[in-house]
């Protein structure tokens, strides 16, 4: 057996297996040959190739073909495709805000009558399902979840003779780590946070907080978080990290930074750079800090979830597309390659923990941690999270103007979305 052990092994039974009420069979139901394209990002390529491989498989007469976009600017690149007359029948979403913005930008069909004539089982997905409707009405299956955790170089922790992070760690034992850990003779900086505004509003989220609140005091303090650890040297600039491009990937793979809070996604991406010999270091995670008084191992993520294009003419095999993708066997995919999927039981835990063989060793900490959501799903989500929060965060961080300032600015300009005059 490879590597990759028997979770992958135990995937594989289940996919040829089928389960549950998500698994109907056959593609009887057409009475005809389809195919369908499924518009994806290019770092999704790999598990959805997998996908449209069984879904095929399963359904011989049915064929899914993939549409693939830039990760970096996905959305756009699908609008604008859209926009050109192209067709696009399944359309998963990043995040929440992208969910929610493609239910009113590009147009997703309500699948709340569809759910109920199949009578899928939404169970596995536990308060997923309820989080991710819109106005009440479903528009899409979650297939995955990302949850913000700590990764850590082992190898530049021994050198400098540290302990490794815990999963009890506040941020201003988290500020002081990434202190003791930066190396400016080596050019190595003790952690690596994204340009992303959530990797720094998210530590007001770990409080219960929500980005559209009255009081967005918890916000203003994750803006002076950072602020201070780049004024300890301890992180790389916000405006550095714009001028060199600078991402959570590179920066830890080239060991630039020994930690780095990150989304669990890149799990997946450092064991693939494992496989083919492009990583020489040791790693593994730990739960993401906490502020001081809160409760451990509570953090901020999303959800991926899969949708039907209004402009769709294969709703049905489009459907059951969706229900593969979001259902058992879309989970065992994803779980294998390291990544939280959304459907959840017994099985597809036994699938995501593995053999213990894989990288991360403390892998099973996501499975124990409390998410709250980066942003709320409502319309106007993806210009609060995108563009009021991260143009407005720039400012202090790039211009140096007040982190007071900043946020009666944003406090202004989300009442202005709310009120539908921005």
């Amino acid at each position: 057996m490879d590597k990759k052990g028997w979770s992958l092994l135990l995937a594989a039974c289940l996919l040829l297996a089928g389960c549950g009420k998500n698994a109907d069979t056959g593609s009887e139901t057409l009475g005809r040959q389809a195919e369908i394209t499924v518009a994806i990002w290019a770092d999704e390529m790999d598990e959805v190739s997998e996908l449209t491989a069984g879904f095929s498989r399963k359904y011989p007469g049915l064929s899914a073909r993939m549409v693939v976009f830039s990760s970096d600017t996905y959305m756009e690149d699908v609008y604008r495709y859209l926009e050109e007359g192209g067709t696009l029948d399944v359309i998963p979403c990043k995040n929440n805000a992208e969910f929610t913005a493609c239910i009113t930008e590009a147009g997703l069909l309500d699948l709340t009558d569809l759910i109920r004539r199949d009578e899928v089982d939404v169970s596995a997905y536990g308060p997923l399902y309820d989080d991710m409707k819109y106005q009440g009405l479903t528009y899409g299956l979650p297939y995955k979840k990302t949850a913000n955790v700590l990764y850590y170089n082992c190898d530049l922790f021994d050198e400098a003779g540290v302990g490794y992070p815990g999963n009890n760690m506040t941020w201003e034992e988290f500020r002081w780590l990434a202190y003791r850990m930066t190396d400016a003779r080596k050019r190595q900086y003790g952690a690596y946070l994204h340009t992303w505004p959530q990797c720094w509003y998210g530590l007001g989220l770990q409080e219960g907080a929500t980005i559209i609140d009255v009081d967005l005091s918890p916000f203003a303090e994750g803006l002076r978080y950072r602020q201070q650890l780049e004024a300890d040297g301890s992180i790389r600039t916000y405006r550095e990290s714009l001028e060199l491009g600078s991402n959570y990937r590179t920066d830890f793979v080239n060991e630039s930074a020994a930690m780095c809070v990150i989304g669990d996604y890149m799990i997946s991406q450092l064991r693939d750079m494992e496989k083919v010999g492009q990583l020489s270091f040791r790693w593994d995670v730990a739960a993401i800090p906490h502020p001081e008084g809160s409760e451990a191992n509570v953090t901020w993520g999303t959800a991926n979830t899969v949708g039907i294009w209004s402009g769709c003419n294969e709703t049905e095999a489009a459907w059951k597309f969706v229900k593969y993708m979001a259902g058992k066997e879309g989970a065992a995919v994803y779980a294998s390659g390291g990544s939280l999927p959304a459907y959840f039981d017994s099985d597809i835990e036994q699938i995501y923990l593995g053999d213990g063989r894989l990288n991360p060793k403390n892998i099973g900490i996501l499975l124990e941690s409390k998410m709250y959501f980066e942003n709320p799903t409502i319309e106007g989500a993806d210009e609060i999270k995108n563009r009021i929060y991260a143009e407005e965060g720039a400012r202090t961080l790039i211009e140096g103007r007040s982190v007071e300032e900043t946020f009666e600015v944003i406090a202004m300009r989300i009442r202005r979305v709310v009120e539908g005059s921005e």
